[in-house]
């Protein structure tokens, strides 16, 4: 018998799924659209194109640019979320706080933006509260600050 796709449809992309275990994001503020191939079989399409993934692959796409792009990447990684935790390599740091923020529901607004696109690295707890996570992610930074007695975020807790 014929096996019918899954179909994840996005404002960026659809995604055609075949008995698979994949991860789908779609950030619209920063207008980004990525998915990654943990097992399995996907197709990522759109009007133009398509693009079959193979196991541990990330296609990702921003609208902003209008550039897709797919690398080689430890798909268990993509998918620790579902775990409870969050890992970042070499991670801009606004992608990160993008994450916590969508996780947690909070705004985190830094001091001098000029750290926004520093890279950290490592593995965050989310079963930990947001203050927590967050007071870990920015200790990336405090090492690479040289006054890192100064706060330099805060969090706004968005409503309910």
């Amino acid at each position: 018998a014929d096996r019918h796709p899954f179909i994840v449809q996005t404002l960026y992309r659809t995604v055609e799924v075949y008995g698979t275990t994949f991860n789908v994001s779609v950030d619209r503020e920063l207008k980004l659209f990525e998915t990654t191939l943990v097992s399995g079989s996907v197709a990522v399409k759109n009007e133009n194109s398509e693009e079959k993934l193979a196991p541990n692959q990330c296609y990702s796409y921003s609208d902003n640019t209008k550039k897709a792009e797919i690398k080689e990447v430890d798909a268990d990684d993509y998918i620790l979320w579902t775990e409870g935790k969050l890992q970042f390599q070499k991670e801009v740091l606004y992608k990160a706080i993008r994450k916590l923020e969508k996780i947690y529901n909070i705004e985190i607004k830094l001091t001098d933006n000029k750290y926004l696109n520093y890279k950290v690295s490592g593995f965050l707890n989310l079963n930990d509260n947001a203050e927590e996570t967050v007071r870990n992610l920015m200790s990336t930074i405090h090492r690479k600050k040289a006054d890192s007695q100064q706060a330099f975020y805060l969090i706004i807790y968005r409503d309910q």
